[in-house]
């Protein structure tokens, strides 16, 4: 496994120009964008770093953070940058069931691509003023420049680092104002910075939201400002609300999750049940060949990977620099996964680099409300042997196999190889023992 583009250039950076030893001397270093020029690197390309899995590995290894100065220049230190979200969960009792307006026919509730589609079926739906408790009106969007401002931010070494901050490019995914209703008080209504992902995330980095707060309390002296972030994965919109101190880059504070759907319709156990016992009766297995049995623990991250990718073909590069995931995962384990149940395939794209792509199955697959989705995936994981014998003897007895009892079936069985058909050695039969441990229970929670 080859290393990431991004880890490439920024070991080519830290070595060409005596990062490190700056780091240790001073504190902190700046880099410019002339500087990734001479090396031949982009800059905003290997500057933009969402979330903490997808920090180059020296930043990792380092404990290093990277923050924007201005249009040009950022600054490398041991920042804290990133804020944790709570683990994503299966749709329960509280996810709001919400509804599109009876005209609106141009948003299709079950067929959401792009950041902007999700914002724009939240919004039409009501699920942004229910969140914000007011009639909201949609007023910025787009990138813009910071203007001068200055900010402190925990330092795990030193304690806190004072950031200078001039022009920097800050991008808005959607902006709201509340409106005041005749006879309200003459307070100030809300401006509310929104910030959105279409995919399950672990965290995200800070400066996302902490600049545009910055940079309207600074453009709106006075004038309320809320900061939300949105993600929508898996038919789910969670809004995460936090409140800061515009001179305080670590003081962000949650101050409410609420999660919300549109037209959700969750499956009964008895249809996935009935469902199993009918592919067990048909004894009908065509499993794939030339790719390993699935290693990835989290089904509903399979989910949203596929859905991810059904967005757009995406090449290795962008799925390793856009998505919440390790390197070996987005390379291998969860694009195997999808491509094991027929969701998606290699393929080239129109400049001949090698993508990963949605098969005919998957582009059906996306266009089925939820439980439509959930059933037909269901099936999918069932005409898997070890999961269906797994699933079904679950229940029948109530009680789950363990990691052990599974890895001894599949340990030995024809199940048990790798992408050329050679058998599984060492704790390869256990990681897929788990696999298989989770998918299932998987099944078994995604019912109503």
């Amino acid at each position: 496994m080859g290393e990431r583009s991004l880890d490439l250039a920024w070991s080519e950076m830290f070595e060409a120009f005596d990062l490190a030893e700056k780091i240790d001397k001073d504190g902190f270093v700046d880099v410019t964008a002339k500087q990734f020029h001479q090396l031949n690197f982009e800059p905003r390309k290997n500057t933009k770093i969402d979330h903490q899995v997808l920090l180059p590995k020296i930043f990792q290894d380092h404990g290093y953070g990277i923050l924007t100065r201005g249009i040009d220049t950022w600054r490398i230190g041991s920042f804290e940058i990133f804020q944790p979200l709570p683990k994503w969960t299966l749709p329960g009792k509280n996810v709001k069931d919400m509804s599109l307006p009876s005209f609106i026919e141009t948003i299709d509730p079950y067929d959401i691509t792009g950041e902007q589609g999700s914002i724009n079926a939240a919004y039409a739906s009501g699920i942004i003023e229910d969140f914000l408790g007011q009639e909201q009106v949609l007023t910025v969007a787009g990138r813009m420049r910071t203007p001068d401002f200055e900010f402190n931010v925990n330092n795990k070494v030193s304690g806190t680092s004072l950031i200078k901050v001039s022009k920097a490019q800050i991008e808005i995914d959607a902006g709201f104002e509340g409106v005041l209703l005749a006879g309200a008080s003459k307070e100030r209504s809300a401006f509310t910075i929104l910030e959105a992902k279409n995919h399950v995330s672990p965290d995200f980095v800070t400066r996302q939201l902490f600049y545009p707060v910055a940079t309207w309390t600074d453009w709106l002296p006075g004038k309320p400002i809320r900061a939300v972030f949105m993600t929508f994965a898996n038919e789910v919109y969670d809004l995460f609300e936090y409140s800061f101190d515009p001179k305080d880059y670590s003081s962000a504070s949650l101050t409410q999750h609420r999660r919300y759907s549109i037209g959700l319709r969750k499956p009964k156990r008895l249809e996935i049940l009935v469902l199993a016992r009918e592919i067990a009766s048909a004894g009908k297995f065509t499993l794939p060949q030339g790719i390993h049995f699935p290693q990835a623990d989290n089904f509903e991250m399979v989910m949203d990977f596929f859905a991810f990718i059904a967005e757009e073909p995406r090449t290795k590069e962008a799925l390793g620099v856009e998505y919440p995931l390790s390197s070996r995962q987005s390379d291998e384990y969860y694009p195997d996964a999808c491509e094991y149940l027929g969701l998606i395939e290699d393929g080239t794209n129109e400049l001949g680099l090698r993508v990963r792509q949605v098969t005919k199955l998957g582009r059906s697959v996306m266009k089925m409300d939820y439980k439509k989705r959930v059933l037909k995936l269901a099936e999918l994981m069932l005409r898997i042997p070890p999961i269906l014998e797994t699933y079904l003897e679950f229940q029948e007895t109530g009680e789950l196999a363990s990691v052990d009892t599974i890895t001894h079936r599949f340990d030995g069985s024809s199940h048990a190889v790798t992408s050329k058909g050679a058998p599984l050695t060492g704790t390869t039969p256990r990681r897929r023992a788990r696999t298989i441990r989770s998918w299932v229970k998987w099944l078994d929670s995604v019912v109503e």
